[in-house]
């Protein structure tokens, strides 16, 4: 059979804007740091690359890894956090462990489609922590980027990984754009994910121990038609008052497409020990969601050693499902199982946190707001409907400090 694949890779970038490079405010905050060791009068002084800090662990770049970096996913990547894992398709960043994963730029809530438009020239450095407290913050990891300011101008950049071969198409493209002026900045991110293929075939054999005996089933694949499609997008404006405050609004749309789902679709031809004559089955399942959403982030310093932050986010999930099963013999009416799903999904976070520096250690407390609304209704043969409401309210407080440092 002859088969052919074309691949390519097509990036498009234009107008990167400068930036200023401001006073760095702690050791810590060195932008690069050299790969290789210093000498000094015989002795031999080797820069950190990681420090420990009580409340995270801050990550600064080497040199090599800046030059050699496409964007700031791969950033992260050769950063080599441990734990860390990247999705070399996707770009989907997870932790060891199953913990949820919140990205932030500057400390304002992004994504990882927003992180691959950072320039690995703009981070200063990467804070992980994965123990934020108290408030109901327990389950998650928090990978921050800290990035220099933009200076005045504009960016454009466009990167897409295009696969076509026969019946097989993928792709996987990032548009980032960017301007700004003064003290604003407004930047747009859009990535799509999708795949397509025709001639997908699953065979499957598995035996039934019944009190009775064994019954084995072969299933012999026939083929089928599978795909998926994925755009997220993001609207940002950032206001930053020269080291006082920082305000970010963001508006963002999520919407996913799977026609023909790889794990739900399937026709086969089935033969069942005892039976002369095959049966026939047929399978299909298709999902599809959109989730807009918006958030708010407003911190400011109160003083050199004392923060106020407040950041209120919210979302709106729509999906639905479709999914069949039939099975019958080649001569016979078929066994029919068919139901659609759908939901609504509303969510509202608000939090709230006031920190101070007290020597060595840090002194925070806040409030945290978590509340979610759930509506699914099941038809077709079986009818349900699932309703859950509930809010979680918390005050908390903590006090880290290093020890011996």
């Amino acid at each position: 059979m002859n088969r052919y694949i074309a691949v390519w890779a097509l990036i498009a970038l234009a107008a990167q804007s400068s930036y200023s490079s401001e006073p760095l405010k702690s050791d810590e905050d060195t932008a690069l740091v050299k790969s290789e060791a210093i000498e000094l009068a015989g002795i031999t002084v080797k820069s950190q690359t990681r420090i420990q800090k009580p409340d995270r662990m801050v990550f600064l770049p080497k040199r090599e890894v800046v030059r050699t970096s496409t964007d700031g996913i791969d950033f992260l990547r050769k950063v080599r956090i441990p734990g860390v894992s990247i999705n070399p398709l996707t770009g989907e960043i997870s932790v060891s462990g199953g913990r949820e994963v919140e990205l932030r730029l500057n400390g304002v809530l992004v994504s990882n489609v927003e992180l691959a438009g950072v320039q690995p020239s703009e981070i200063i450095r990467i804070e992980y922590n994965d123990n934020p407290g108290t408030g109901g913050a327990e389950s998650r990891v928090i990978i921050n980027y800290v990035v220099r300011k933009p200076g005045s101008g504009g960016y454009i950049g466009f990167d897409s990984f295009d696969a076509i071969g026969k019946d097989k198409f993928a792709s996987i493209s990032h548009l980032s754009c960017r301007y700004a002026r003064g003290q604003s900045c407004v930047s747009v991110n859009a990535g799509y994910f999708g795949m397509t293929r025709d001639g997908w075939i699953r065979d499957y054999e598995e035996t039934w121990h019944l009190p009775t005996g064994d019954i084995s089933r072969l299933e012999q694949g026939l083929p089928v038609k599978i795909g998926m499609h994925g755009v997220d997008s993001y609207l940002n404006y950032n206001l930053s008052g020269e080291g006082k405050y920082l305000f970010n609004a963001r508006l963002g749309l999520d919407y996913n497409y799977v026609p023909n789902k790889e794990e739900g679709d399937r026709h086969t031809l089935l033969f069942i020990d005892g039976e002369t004559t095959p049966r026939e089955i047929t399978e299909h399942t298709s999902e599809r969601s959109w989730t807009p959403s918006a958030n708010l982030f407003y911190r400011m310093n109160l003083s050199d050693i004392s923060t106020l932050t407040l950041e209120l986010t919210g979302a709106h999930m729509t999906s639905s499902s479709l999914h069949s099963y039939a099975e019958y013999a080649i001569e016979n009416a078929p066994q029919e199982v068919q139901y659609e799903a759908s939901g609504r999904k509303s969510s509202l976070r608000s939090e709230g946190k006031w920190t101070l520096g007290l020597g060595k250690g840090e002194l925070s407390t806040g409030f945290r707001d978590e509340y979610d609304r759930i509506r699914n209704v099941y038809t077709g043969d079986t009818y349900g409907a699932i309703n859950l409401e509930q809010n979680v309210a918390s005050v908390f407080g903590s006090y880290g400090a290093s020890l011996g440092m």
